[in-house]
């Protein structure tokens, strides 16, 4: 077992007013030695008690731990040191309250890489020493204060660390439990440890064997009690702990030999075991960390989905209206509109085809009112009307237009005053009169239909300047509507000409819609960057509110942090523990983000009627972005976990 030495040592804090709280402090501690170190509170009890368990360094002077400085050594050699020779007892417990007993006491083995079942075994047989044998699986949270101090105990003693520190271990305590502690701890003593205890007890200080009274920063006095079991003699070897040169493992005599495992190495069994631990421990609260995660991968994944299921339905919807819709303008007219509509329902492709002959009358009139002169007149074959999607307002039960019947548009019939169909109303066209059977309502492809006369195939239509029809640009005599089948406008377009004038196909004039591929793709595009841009924004705000939420986790947990590091964790067992935590999160944010995305998509899809596509490799790729995203925003709160240090947290 090691001696201690502290040497001339000063620890000072700095600031606008700089606090002395260690002047000069000359001290040896022995192998085997029961020592309380009393005082007034600010006097420097707990700092003396930080530079002996290594937990802080001097502004000046030296530490001595058998042979080795531990201010000359490297951050991880220095955890190894601590590790295997500090024991620690904290008047706060400072237990994981949602793991077991057990699960406490091994965290003074963790960092060793011991098997687990040595774990268990070594933490057992302290748990008996201390007589919680029957309480190892019990929860920390469930047990008293003096059954809690005895779990801290027995996670000082389980790691064989050969010096016990403790700092008020019964400050917490009934008198009863305080005894108790106190029988307990010399009785440890007595085996050959060292024991270092701070009190304001005078009752505690009596028990041990050495008083050392510390006031303003220095010993005021040290003195051994009468009747303590005396020392070894001065010059009787001492074993002590060494230090490899090159920074190793810490090699010992008979403390290291109380030890086993590798000192300050965490294994990954271990390491997986206490992140999903501390999951566990905060359902709640890393739940509604799961769900920031799920949230943004579910937006991701909905995105994705709905990406392919809204491509088909673009293009079936695409398809089906304005694109299958081709317009030609007879410049030239060599025969009658109803053989242009035959010649073109003859085509590959051509679901319905009508034509139509429109001109301007003269003089349109009816009993109550006369039309504007030049009121367009149109004669139209049977399919024309539902060629461009007009909506007719028939007389009873009449749905075509014979000899002597026109169809009045519903501006113009406005216009007119005309009575109701059931009245019979008339019209003159150019001193013929003609029944009215019908009113046009709507007719989104031929506006023009809504101000305007129109009569069959066979309609006499005046001798005057043609119209132009409204589906084109070019002047014509006659134009011809065609709706085509999906995919078929552009090849109907291409061979309308020559099927409707095939002496002078050139004087067709032919409008139709531009390549469905080019549009449906520019459509998709779009639709696609706008999804994928509000996923972007999601899984940023996800990352941002995890690493908000994540950082103030650590600072909630800084002293459970600081206890591992007191027991020879390093900064990278930190870093690890908060990234695999994040990452475990990250996964289960995954998976439920992959749910809420398939529940989307597939609301989204039954609602709109559309055919529900989701790609399998959605599914992993769902469960990465969760953990990419958690690592994200998990690396900040690692890295403040690896920065903090034992004394600032645990405050001995």
């Amino acid at each position: 077992m090691p001696r201690i030495r502290l040497v001339g040592v000063a620890k000072s804090y700095p600031g606008p007013s700089p606090v002395h709280a260690l002047r000069g402090i000359d001290l040896t501690i022995e192998q085997g030695e029961l020592i309380a170190i009393e005082g007034p509170s600010g006097a420097g009890k707990s700092t003396l008690l930080n530079m002996l368990a290594l937990l802080d360094l001097p502004t000046s002077g030296k530490i001595l731990v058998g042979l080795d400085d531990p201010s000359a050594m490297r951050p991880r050699a220095l955890a190894k040191l601590r590790s295997c020779t500090f024991g620690f007892i904290f008047q706060g417990f400072h237990l994981l309250d949602a793991h077991t007993v057990i699960e406490n006491v091994t965290l003074a083995f963790r960092y060793r890489a011991l098997p687990r079942a040595r774990q268990l075994e070594l933490a057992a047989a302290a748990l008996e020493q201390v007589g919680l044998a029957d309480r190892a699986e019990e929860l920390a949270r469930n047990l008293s204060g003096g059954q809690r101090q005895r779990v801290a105990i027995a996670r000082a003693i389980a790691g064989g660390a050969p010096v016990l520190v403790a700092d008020e271990p019964t400050g917490n305590l009934d008198s009863e439990n305080s005894a108790a502690i106190i029988d307990l701890l010399t009785s440890i003593a007595r085996t050959g440890r060292t024991v270092v205890i701070v009190t304001h007890s005078a009752d505690v200080a009596a028990a041990t064997d050495r008083r050392i009274v510390v006031r303003d920063g220095r010993i005021a006095s040290d003195a051994r009690v009468a009747g303590a079991p005396a020392l070894a003699a001065e010059d009787e070897p001492t074993e002590v702990l060494s230090l490899a040169s090159d920074g190793g493992e810490p090699s010992a005599h008979a403390a290291a030999a109380r030890q086993e495992g590798h000192d300050s190495r965490l294994s990954l069994p271990d390491l997986l075991r206490d992140a999903w631990g501390t999951l566990a421990s905060r359902p709640g609260k890393y739940a509604a960390l799961v769900l920031v995660i799920a949230l943004g991968v579910g937006l991701a994944v909905t995105t994705f989905g709905l990406t392919e299921a809204a491509r088909a339905q673009v293009a079936q919807t695409f398809d089906a209206t304005r694109n299958i819709q081709v317009d030609a303008a007879l410049g030239d007219p060599r025969t009658s509109i109803s053989e242009y509509a035959a010649r073109s329902e003859q085509l590959a492709g051509v679901d319905l085809a009508g034509a139509v002959h429109i001109t301007r009358s003269p003089a349109i009139s009816a009993e109550s009112g006369e039309a504007p002169a030049g009121t367009p007149l149109a004669a139209v074959t049977p399919d024309y009307l539902e060629s461009v999607g007009a909506t007719v307002r028939w007389q009873g039960q009449k749905r075509e237009i014979a000899d002597g019947e026109v169809l009045v548009g519903g501006s113009l019939a406005a216009e007119l005053g005309l009575p109701p169909l059931f009245s019979g109303p008339r019209v003159r066209v150019n001193g013929t009169e003609a029944q009215v059977v019908g009113i046009i309502e709507e007719s989104a492809l031929a506006p023009e239909l809504l101000r305007s006369v129109v009569g069959g195939a066979s309609f006499p239509v005046a001798d005057s300047p043609l119209l132009p029809p409204p589906v084109t640009a070019v002047p014509p005599e006659m134009a011809v509507h065609v709706r085509a089948v999906p995919g078929a406008a552009q090849q109907i377009a291409q061979q309308l000409p020559l099927a409707l004038q095939p002496e002078d196909p050139s004087s067709v004039h032919v409008q139709a819609p531009p390549d469905p591929q080019t549009q449906r793709g520019s459509i998709e595009a779009t639709v696609r960057a706008s999804l994928l841009a509000l996923s972007a924004v999601s899984i940023l705000v996800a990352v941002i509110s995890l690493m908000n939420s994540m950082s103030v986790s650590v600072l909630e947990r800084s002293r459970e942090l600081g206890l591992r590091r007191a027991l020879g964790a390093q900064r990278s067992h930190l870093r690890r523990l908060v990234m695999v935590e994040a990452m475990l999160l990250g996964a289960a944010g995954g998976v439920c983000g992959l749910f809420l995305g398939l529940l989307a998509v597939l609301s989204v899809s039954i609602s709109r009627g559309w055919v529900p596509i989701f790609d399998p490799v959605l599914a992993p790729i769902a469960v990465a972005a969760g953990i990419v995203v958690a690592a994200l925003a998990g690396a900040v709160a690692a890295w403040r976990a690896s920065r903090i240090q034992p004394v600032e947290a645990l405050r001995l």
